[in-house]
């Protein structure tokens, strides 16, 4: 059961399924111009495809109209967390800034993901989150929208959500029996036994980080797109592959060590890198350094498997790499490879089917048992290794940040004082 409010269809339309696709085509058009290839053709109709099965269109609807409110009134946002940031829809819909096709992602994160439902996380800047959120509430009324409870695992904490919002197609009351808890009428239930209802709860979350771009931004006579800029600044590369440049703990020591190694310092190099050091493989990170410094040859594979790795010369880096293996040599088709490799399964039988055709196909490819295994091998080792969309992600967060830093020194250094 999906339980979405309907979104508002302006005058000509019968349907919220064809305003939705009226709008990704216009964007479509718009964004890829000269370069409207048949892959994005395939991938607007494969998403729009699983968007009418799964009756999501109005969802779509509701987060384009926050993301055309947010830029019509100066709030920064974006929407980096989840599986949206993989789907050309969201891109064609201006909900998500960033080109999957270009930067490599693929759609099977957005199409085949953990849960049953598509879903998708909009963050904006930590100062204006209220007039997000209060939008919502006076596009639908305060009878049909609220704020959540949530609880923590241990049931210790119980609070009250403000960043999962319930708009339903009914009255609330209809639905739930309402309580005020911490001054805001809620239902009793809580976000989780509300979202598996079959209700859908929309994600607004603040960011810090947004509002320094805007703070910066601001404060400087020039006005571009930070979402726009380009990624191969050397000035800004440079100080990314400087050893003092801040990252997440885990992997501080690592890039001390490694990235001031690397001598061609681009942007695709330094989200191999992160990938690589979220990874705790020294061997491979150490045997990247040295393929891409010319100072060992490439790895060579069988040729079925060279193609997915010539861009990493030879060493294993995404799990991207091994899903498309699983498609395009061991020939399963897209769910039966994403459920095999992430062992998301209906049953286990049918898992060890996908793995029995997958092994047989390759074979008759003339694959050999080392080769075979190293496929499946890879699969496994990969289950907790940064995927290429969470290392481009946290690669561009730094760029963008280390971007404003270079070219707006004092701007920066204001802002950073004043948050």
């Amino acid at each position: 059961m999906n339980l979405l409010p309907s979104f508002p269809l302006p005058n000509g339309y019968n349907t919220a399924n064809q305003y939705l696709i009226d709008l990704v085509l216009g964007g479509a058009n718009r964004l890829y111009k000269d370069t409207f290839t048949p892959e994005v053709t395939i991938r607007i109709k494969r998403e729009l495809a699983i968007i009418r099965r799964q009756k999501m269109a109005d969802y779509f609807l509701i987060y384009w109209d926050l993301a055309r409110f947010a830029k019509e009134n100066n709030i920064l946002f974006d929407c980096s967390v989840g599986r949206a940031i993989c789907g050309i829809v969201p891109y064609c819909l201006g909900i998500t800034t960033i080109n999957p096709i270009q930067a490599g992602f693929l759609s099977e994160h957005f199409l085949y993901g953990n849960e049953d439902k598509l879903q998708i996380f909009f963050s904006c800047q930590e100062s204006r989150k209220e007039e997000v959120v209060n939008y919502l509430f006076s596009k639908f009324g305060e009878d049909y929208v609220s704020y959540m409870q949530t609880s923590s695992s241990d049931g210790k904490y119980h609070g009250l959500s403000t960043g999962q919002i319930l708009i339903t197609p009914q009255p609330l009351k209809k639905y739930f029996t309402l309580t005020e808890f911490k001054g805001k009428i809620v239902p009793e239930k809580e976000a989780k036994e509300i979202n598996e209802a079959g209700f859908s709860i929309f994600y607004v979350d603040g960011k810090s980080q947004l509002d320094r771009f805007a703070k910066i931004l601001a404060s400087i006579p020039d006005q571009f797109d930070l979402t726009q800029i380009p990624l191969d600044n050397q000035d800004v590369l440079d100080e990314l592959y400087h050893p003092s440049i801040k990252s997440t703990w885990y992997m501080r020591k690592r890039k001390e060590v490694y990235l001031p190694e690397i001598q061609e310092k681009t942007f695709d190099n330094l989200v191999v890198m992160y990938a690589l050091m979220n990874q705790d493989d020294d061997t491979a990170i150490y045997t990247y350094i040295q393929c891409t410094n010319k100072r060992w040859k490439p790895i060579e594979r069988h040729p079925l498997l060279a193609p997915f790795l010539q861009s990493t010369y030879g060493v294993w880096v995404y799990p991207e790499q091994t899903l498309e293996m699983l498609k395009n040599v061991c020939e399963l088709r897209d769910t039966e490879a994403y459920q095999l490799y992430m062992y998301h399964y209906p049953t286990t039988e049918q898992i060890k089917s996908y793995e029995q055709k997958a092994r047989e196909n390759a074979e008759k490819k003339g694959l050999s048992e080392e080769d075979i295994e190293e496929i499946f091998r890879e699969r496994w080792s990969h289950k907790w290794k940064a995927w290429k969309k969470d290392s481009y992600l946290e690669c561009l967060n730094i760029y963008q940040d280390t971007w404003l830093k270079v070219h707006y020194p004092n701007e920066y250094a204001n802002a950073i004082n004043n948050l």
